[in-house]
C-alpha cells in the first residue's frame, strides 16, 4: 500500500481518533491511518486522485459542485452526536477547499489535510467551504493564505 509520511504536529492525537472514528464508521472520503515511523511522523494511507492546482472558482462543472457539497455532509454527518464531536454539532474539515481534495475522474473524491479539523457547527465548515470553491479559492491558492489559527481536536 502506498503511504504519505508526515511530521508530527501537535494536532495529532486528535487528528488520530478522528481519522481512526472515520474508519470505523466505514466513511471512505479521508485517508486511512497506519500509524506513526520511528521519527514519529505520521503515517496515512495514500489519496488516489488528481490534485488540480489549475482552476479557477468559476471553472466549476455542476457535477464538481454536487460532489465537493457531498463531501463535508458525510463528514459532518458521520461525526454528528459522537465523541470525537465533543459536544459540538460535529467535526468541521476547517479547510475543505479544492486543494485539500484528490480529483477522480474530474470529480472530486477523497480529502486530505485534517490538520485543521475541530469540533464546530456544519454552517461554519460550509461557509468557508462555499467561499473557497465558489469565491475565493483563486485568491487563497495565489496567496497562499491559511485561516487563523483554530482549535484543533484534542486542544484545550
Amino acid at each position: 500500500m502506498r503511504c504519505v509520511r508526515l511530521p508530527v504536529c501537535p494536532c495529532l492525537p486528535g487528528v488520530h481518533r478522528l481519522l481512526q472514528h472515520l474508519e470505523d464508521v466505514g466513511f471512505d472520503a479521508a485517508p486511512r491511518l497506519l500509524g506513526t515511523d520511528d521519527k514519529c511522523r505520521e503515517i496515512l494511507g495514500f489519496q488516489h486522485g488528481e490534485n488540480r492546482t489549475d482552476f479557477r472558482a468559476r471553472d466549476w462543472s455542476p457535477a464538481q459542485i454536487t460532489a465537493a457539497a457531498r463531501l463535508p455532509r458525510r463528514l459532518h454527518d458521520a461525526t454528528a452526536g459522537t465523541v470525537v464531536a465533543g459536544g459540538e454539532e460535529t467535526v468541521c474539515h476547517n479547510d475543505f477547499s479544492p486543494l485539500n481534495v484528490a480529483f477522480v475522474d474530474g470529480l472530486p473524491a477523497p480529502a486530505f489535510d485534517f490538520d485543521q479539523a475541530a469540533p464546530g457547527p456544519r454552517a461554519r465548515d460550509l461557509a468557508y467551504a462555499a467561499w473557497l470553491w465558489l469565491l475565493g479559492a483563486d485568491i487563497a491558492r495565489a496567496e497562499g493564505t491559511r485561516r487563523r489559527h483554530r482549535p484543533v481536536l484534542g486542544e484545550q
